[in-house]
């Protein structure tokens, strides 16, 4: 258990950039599936549509970043995970359901 916790132990994202980027990522597929979840979702079609799926809301709470603080600023961590979402999930989807 111990290995598993220190990951998140003292977890700062300049420390532990490539993990933030991963929580990042994991967020944005954890509220869209949320928003799937409605009864008028539509498999998204369009890149915008994809885009309005996977965005991440309430993007101040994920905001850690203060002048003082080294590391990326949200918006390139958002480019990058854009980037890895539309590669390993739009991509596949469109792939698998042409």
């Amino acid at each position: 258990m111990a290995a598993a916790a220190n990951a998140l132990h003292c977890f700062r994202p300049p420390d532990r950039p490539v993990f933030w980027r991963m929580l990042i990522a994991q967020a944005r597929l954890y509220q869209g599936l949320l928003l799937s979840r409605a009864t008028t979702f539509r498999v998204p079609v369009s890149s915008q549509q994809w885009a309005d799926l996977l965005r991440l809301e309430e993007q101040e709470g994920f905001r850690w970043r203060s002048p003082d603080d080294g590391g990326a600023p949200l918006e390139e961590t958002l480019a990058v995970t854009d980037r890895y979402l539309q590669a390993k999930v739009v991509t596949t989807w469109q792939r698998q359901h042409p």
